[in-house]
C-alpha cells in the first residue's frame, strides 16, 4: 500500500513538472508577440463650441458632426495626415434684440505623435452662413483640466492678484548635496526640513516642499544623490533658506529606523520677479500670447495653493511648457432679432493610438455632453467618412453607427446622454496580442490554455482514481479481515 502511494505521488511530480516543461516551452512563443512599448500613445479630445461669457440665449437647431478620416496617424517620419473634425451648428436667435456672441471651439494640445506628422493645412477654420470669418487663436492651462473648465479663463486682460503681481520680487535658492559619510545607509537619502520658521504675510515659498494647511508650517523630505542640487524659491521678502534646520536621513535596516547621513549641504541664490520667472520658458516661436501664457501660469499656482492640485505642489507651477496649453479657436458672431445662420468649424483630429492591437487601434472621443449648456437643442447627425473599419469594443459606441458607402453615420432625434467614442482600424477583427494581452490571433495563448486544461485534468484524473484505489483496497481488506474472523470463530466451534 506504502509503496502504491509513493508511486502516485511520483507520478504526480511527474505530470506536474511535464505541464510547467510545456509551459515554459511556449513562453519563448508568446514573448515574440510581446511589444515593450506603452501600450497606447495618447491623442487630443475633440469637444464643441463654447460661450467664452456667461451663458447664451440662442438655441442649437441642430448640429452635424463630420469627421474625415482618409489617414491614420503613423510614427513614420514626415507622414502627410489630414484627418479632421468639422462642427456644423445651426443657431437660432429666438430674442428680439441682436446678439453679439463671442464662441470659442477647442482643438486641444497637440499629442506627443504629432512630431512625426506633417499636418495638412486648414485654410478657413471657421465659417459662418458659409463665409470665413475672422478669428483668433487663444490658449489656456491643459493639463488636469477638462474644457468647459477653462473656456472662462480666455481673457484680454493680466490675472490681478493682491500678492502674485508681474514685478513681486522673488528669490532662487539652490541647495547642493554632498554625502561624507554614507556607513550603514540603506534606503535612499532624503534632504529634509521637519519644520521651517515662522513666514510673514509678505513671503511664499515654492518647490519641494509640503505645506500643512492648517499650521502654514513647511516642511520637505526630498530624495536626493550625491553631488545633487534641489531648488527653493521664496516669494516676496527675502527668507535665509540656509538659517534653517537642515539635514539628510537615510533608512537603515539594521537600526530599523532613519539614521542622520553626514552630508555637506551649500546654499546658493539669484534674484528675479515672479514675471521673469512666469517667461524664463517663454519664446515667441510657440505664438501664444503673453497674456494667455502669464494668465495660465497665475491660474495653475492659484489652483495649487487652495489646494485643487495639491499633488502638484512639489514642482514648479510657474514655469510652464508649450505642451502644457490647450488651443481654441475664438471668434465673435452677430445675430439678428428671430434668425438663423449656420457655423462651422474645423480642427485637426489626434486619435489615442492603443498598440496592444494587432494592426493597432485608434480611438476617437468627442465631448457631447457640454452642448447641453445651449438653451435648446435639437437633431445631431454623425457623419464619419473613412475606408477604415470600426472596432466595437468594451469602451465604444459604435453600435449606434450604420454602415454607408463612404463610412458611417449616426442621427439623434435630440441630444443623446454621455460622450462619443469610436474607434477605427485597418482591419475589421484585430487581435489583441501586441503587448501579450490574450489575443484570438495570439497562437501562444491558446497552446497555454490547452495545456492548463489537460494539466488539470490529468491531476483530477491521477487523484480520482488515487481515491477509488485506496476506496477498493480499503473494501478488500475489510472483506479479508472479516472472513479471517469468521474461520476463526468456525474453528473455536
Amino acid at each position: 500500500m506504502k509503496g502504491f502511494i509513493q508511486r502516485i505521488r511520483r507520478a504526480i511530480i511527474f505530470l506536474s513538472a511535464a505541464f510547467f516543461a510545456c509551459i515554459l516551452s511556449v513562453l519563448p512563443l508568446q514573448s515574440a508577440y510581446a511589444n515593450s512599448a506603452a501600450p497606447w500613445e495618447e491623442g487630443v479630445t475633440g469637444d464643441g463650441v463654447y460661450i467664452v461669457r456667461d451663458e447664451s440665449v440662442l438655441e442649437v437647431q441642430s448640429e452635424k458632426l463630420t469627421f474625415d478620416i482618409q489617414t491614420l496617424p503613423s510614427l513614420a517620419q514626415g507622414q502627410i495626415y489630414d484627418a479632421r473634425v468639422t462642427a456644423e451648428y445651426t443657431f437660432y436667435n429666438p430674442t428680439t434684440e441682436s446678439l453679439t456672441t463671442q464662441m470659442a471651439f477647442p482643438f486641444g494640445r497637440k499629442p506627443n505623435y504629432a512630431e512625426y506628422l506633417s499636418v495638412a493645412y486648414i485654410e478657413d477654420p471657421v465659417l459662418v452662413n458659409g463665409q470665413p470669418v475672422g478669428y483668433d487663436i487663444r490658449h489656456t492651462y491643459g493639463r488636469f483640466t477638462e474644457f468647459y473648465e477653462s473656456v472662462s479663463e480666455i481673457r484680454e486682460d493680466y490675472i490681478a492678484d493682491d500678492f502674485y503681481v508681474p514685478d513681486l520680487p522673488v528669490t532662487i535658492y539652490t541647495a547642493k548635496v554632498n554625502f561624507t559619510d554614507s556607513a550603514d545607509m540603506d534606503g535612499k537619502v532624503a534632504l529634509r526640513l521637519d519644520s521651517a520658521p515662522a513666514l510673514g504675510e509678505g513671503t511664499r515659498c515654492m518647490g519641494p516642499f509640503s505645506l500643512d494647511r492648517e499650521t502654514s508650517d513647511y516642511s520637505v523630505w526630498q530624495v536626493v544623490s550625491d553631488g545633487e542640487s534641489v531648488v527653493f524659491y521664496v516669494m516676496g521678502e527675502d527668507v535665509p533658506l540656509d538659517g534653517w534646520g537642515w539635514f539628510t536621513s537615510a533608512w537603515s535596516d539594521s537600526e530599523n529606523a532613519h539614521i542622520a547621513v553626514q552630508s555637506d549641504i551649500s546654499f546658493s541664490s539669484s534674484k528675479t520677479t515672479l514675471g521673469q520667472l512666469i517667461f524664463s520658458n517663454y519664446s515667441d516661436e510657440y505664438q501664444i500670447s503673453r497674456v494667455d501664457w502669464y494668465n495660465a501660469a497665475m491660474l495653475h499656482k492659484l489652483s495649487v495653493e487652495r489646494g485643487e492640485f495639491s499633488y502638484l505642489s512639489w514642482h514648479s507651477p510657474l514655469k510652464l511648457e508649450a505642451e502644457d496649453f490647450n488651443a481654441w479657436y475664438v471668434y465673435t458672431v452677430q445675430t439678428a432679432p428671430h434668425t438663423s445662420f449656420t457655423n462651422a468649424v474645423t480642427a485637426p483630429l489626434y486619435p489615442t493610438v492603443h498598440f496592444s492591437f494587432d494592426p493597432d487601434v485608434y480611438e476617437y472621443v468627442y465631448y457631447l455632453s457640454p452642448a447641453a449648456n445651449w438653451a435648446d437643442f435639437g437633431t445631431l447627425d454623425i457623419v464619419v467618412n473613412t475606408p477604415y473599419y470600426m472596432y466595437a469594443g468594451e469602451r465604444y459606441n459604435s453600435a449606434t453607427f450604420i454602415r454607408t458607402e463612404g463610412g458611417y453615420s449616426a442621427r439623434f432625434e435630440t441630444l443623446p446622454d454621455g460622450e462619443l467614442y469610436f474607434s477605427l482600424c485597418s482591419v475589421e477583427n484585430p487581435g489583441r496580442d501586441n503587448n501579450g494581452s490574450p489575443g484570438e490571433n495570439n497562437p501562444a495563448f491558446a497552446v497555454i490554455y490547452v495545456l492548463i486544461a489537460v494539466g488539470i485534468l490529468l491531476v483530477l484524473a491521477v487523484v480520482v482514481l488515487t481515491v477509488i484505489f485506496i476506496v477498493r483496497r480499503r473494501r478488500k481488506c475489510a472483506q479479508k479481515e472479516d472472513a479471517s474472523a469468521q474461520t476463526d470463530g468456525d474453528e473455536r466451534g
